[in-house]
């Protein structure tokens, strides 16, 4: 079945929709930024799935057929918008275990899962590149089959939806001191130490020496997420509600990126960077910095190979190119 796809205004824009759809179950909010072209052309908003995916590495396989019988059900297209309603969620690191023989580790008390992924049968669409907006409405139940019917009426759904009046801004942030941190400055440093050490004898050469910090706050996650968004703009951004957890991101990688239609994957990480500069001089002594850093050279040399091995475990090695 093709998607319903109805063209809206522009505006609102997906905060100003994210607002007016909120109060449905399990908002969704995937954010481009307008002016990063490619990268952040597109942004997304949903609500109210249809499916709900709890994620354990140690159940993948069942996992994966079942995200393979909705999605043969859709067809690729070249056509605008590129995403127009699927799984949108959040893959856990400890999801790695399905396709790496790894210790066992100690359950995350903040992730009580390996990931979760919500099945949206509609999505809002803005193109940021021509200032143009849809309503798309696939129409699918949670076994991915598809009705035209059903499509026609939660895409109306979603019109009037967009006509109320939005819900109050958020207050600011009232975010206290760190509660807890997984690693005092001197255990941190310890670490690092070792690490080098482990890169010396050749054991490694990378490692994430990942620290969490707890902090008590009664705000808002959508006054963090525009908090966020307007002291560190990025080309991705994202804003995942549900009752018991709520997600806030905000990268200016792409991970990973798969065009269905034509079968191209392809992923653009980010080591390395210096900040732009008004200043002409300034801005070609910065990068010169950059080009002759033997650390960030190093990083981009180490990541570049990551994802290049990453890459040939799923294509044709022939086929990856850098």
């Amino acid at each position: 079945m093709i998607p319903v796809v109805r063209e809206v205004p522009y505006g609102p824009g997906p905060v100003e929709a994210y607002r007016r759809l909120r109060h449905l179950p399990h908002p969704v909010l995937l954010e481009g930024a307008a002016d990063a072209a490619d990268l952040g052309r597109w942004s997304y908003c949903s609500a109210d799935p249809i499916d709900v995916l709890v994620l354990d590495a140690a159940h993948w396989p069942t996992h994966c057929a079942r995200l393979r019988e909705t999605l043969r059900q859709q067809s690729p297209t070249h056509a605008s918008p590129p995403f127009r309603g699927g799984w949108i969620g959040w893959l856990g690191y400890e999801l790695g275990r399905a396709f790496d023989a790894q210790p066992t580790a100690p359950r995350d008390a903040f992730a009580a899962t390996d990931g979760r992924l919500h099945l949206h049968d509609w999505v809002l669409a803005w193109d940021h590149l021509e200032r143009r907006c849809w309503i798309c409405s696939t129409g699918i139940d949670r076994h991915g089959v598809a009705d035209t019917d059903r499509a026609i009426r939660r895409a109306a759904m979603v019109r009037d939806l967009l006509a109320n009046d939005p819900t109050p801004a958020p207050s600011g942030r009232t975010i206290g001191r760190p509660l807890h941190r997984t690693h005092e400055r001197a255990t941190y440093e310890a670490a690092v130490a070792r690490v080098i050490e482990y890169v010396r004898a050749g054991d490694i050469f990378q490692a994430n020496l990942s620290q969490r910090i707890v902090l008590e706050t009664g705000d808002d996650p959508l006054g963090i997420y525009l908090d966020l968004r307007d002291r560190a703009p990025a080309s991705h951004a994202a804003l995942l509600e549900w009752p018991d957890l709520a997600l806030v991101s905000a990268s200016p990688e792409c991970f990973l990126r798969l065009d269905a239609a034509s079968g191209v994957v392809e992923s653009r990480p980010v080591k390395g960077t210096r900040p732009r500069a008004a200043d002409p001089a300034r801005d070609v002594s910065l990068a010169t910095q950059l080009s002759t850093s033997a650390k960030d050279r190093a990083e981009n040399v180490m990541i570049v190979d990551l994802v290049r091995n990453d890459l040939h475990r799923v294509a044709d090695p022939a086929s990856v190119a850098v």
